[in-house]
């Protein structure tokens, strides 16, 4: 990071490694132009002055690959999910888990037809609230089923990282501390997001 070097956390990721049947660094390099935990790496180095290790995760999938029980990649996702989980509650030092994900992705810059008006972004918003208030429940069946009703239709990119997000932890308290949106273009293309 341009704050200095963060190490990850080499031990942790092997034992995540041999611990399942697939390889999970075949596709590697298909993340390359992925930069969602690069800002996350300035963010910790800027607020954690002492040491600390990363083991970072890219996920990378959709709503339609897990909803079919009998699918390989809801068997791989399930085995990854569980593993990680219990290298989690094994580990003997304290763990933070951060989902870094945007919602919603609209308008030209992302396939639709036009620029998103005023009635259709309140249709967003509130797709994004139904969604939000499924993860601040730990409503899993919820949040899948507000995912696939409408085929994932504004095209919330996190879904796989909140999809292991909620296989991971136990659920506990939870809350919505803000939802906004920010314009990506001259063409008013939209990304929404939120922190709980």
């Amino acid at each position: 990071t341009p704050l200095g070097s963060i190490e990850t956390d080499k031990e942790f990721i092997q034992k995540l490694a041999t611990g399942l049947p697939t390889d999970h660094f075949e596709q590697e390099l298909v993340h390359k132009k992925e930069h969602s935990i690069e800002f996350q790496a300035v963010m910790l180095k800027h607020f954690i002055k002492k040491r600390f290790k990363i083991v970072p995760i890219l996920a990378s999938f959709g709503h339609a690959e897990l909803s079919n029980s009998n699918s390989r990649e809801l068997k791989i996702f399930n085995q990854f999910a569980s593993r990680l989980k219990q290298l989690i509650q094994w580990y003997q030092g304290n763990v933070t888990i951060i989902a870094s994900v945007d919602f919603a992705h609209i308008g030209p810059r992302y396939g639709d037809a036009n620029a998103p008006d005023r009635k259709f972004m309140a249709q967003v918003e509130l797709s994004d609230r139904t969604v939000l208030r499924a993860l601040e429940k730990f409503d899993r069946i919820g949040f899948q089923k507000n995912i696939s009703q409408n085929e994932n239709r504004y095209r919330i990119c996190g879904y796989s990282a909140l999809s292991t997000l909620m296989e991971i932890i136990e659920p506990t308290q939870s809350y919505q501390l803000d939802y906004s949106s920010a314009i990506m273009d001259d063409q008013k293309s939209t990304v929404t997001f939120a922190s709980l």
